[in-house]
């Protein structure tokens, strides 16, 4: 009976694997958490990226560790259902979907919120319910498509976010005065460092 279920098709590749990696990184926390941290910061602020990277490694040590030793599908939910029982993998998926919807809402609105800087009537309800129909639908019929077309629009969304961020940084380069980057008081860094941590 286990030798007839049906397998999953690996239709994921390694740069599609690294490209969903990116996207799930690079989101608000990137394009909008910067502004907030830097404000706390000032200079310094991206110590507490290079801290919290840091910590986020650790993470990803443990999972890199557990997917070698159970290597069914589902990530996350099999790992903590195998070791710590169904109940804790079913609250762990219950979550993880919860926040993935949340997260997903949150960057659509900061997206419109955006744009409404630029377009002021962008900010009326009935246009915001419309875009958001609008995105998700595109999202979601890509996706109905299948996983091959769904990871090729993966991996030109981050070929977009990228751009910039490349941009950012060598223009950047150029123009810092890196005598500017003093730290600020220690209690201050490991409260936002901290802040950064989980938000990511």
């Amino acid at each position: 009976m286990e030798n007839n279920r049906p397998k999953l098709k690996r239709a994921i590749d390694l740069w599609g694997l690294s490209s969903n990696i990116i996207n799930i990184v690079i989101g608000a926390g990137i394009f909008v958490m910067p502004a907030i941290i830097a404000e706390k910061l000032g200079a310094s602020s991206s110590i507490a990226y290079f801290v919290c990277a840091f910590l986020i490694s650790l993470i990803m040590l443990c999972y890199a560790e557990i997917g070698s030793k159970i290597t069914a599908s589902e990530g996350t939910y099999t790992y903590i259902e195998r070791t710590l029982g169904p109940y804790y993998g079913f609250v762990s998926l219950f979550l993880f979907l919860l926040a993935t919807i949340s997260a997903d809402a949150a960057v659509a609105n900061t997206i419109i919120d955006l744009l409404g800087t630029f377009f002021p009537y962008l900010k009326q309800l009935w246009i915001k319910i419309t875009f958001f129909i609008i995105l998700f639908g595109i999202m979601g019929t890509i996706n109905y498509f299948g996983v091959e077309e769904g990871i090729r629009f993966v991996k030109a969304i981050t070929i977009i976010k990228l751009t910039p961020l490349i941009l950012i940084i060598l223009l950047g380069t150029i123009e810092t005065n890196f005598n500017l980057y003093l730290l600020p008081l220690f209690k201050y860094l490991l409260n936002w460092t901290y802040i950064i941590h989980w938000y990511t």
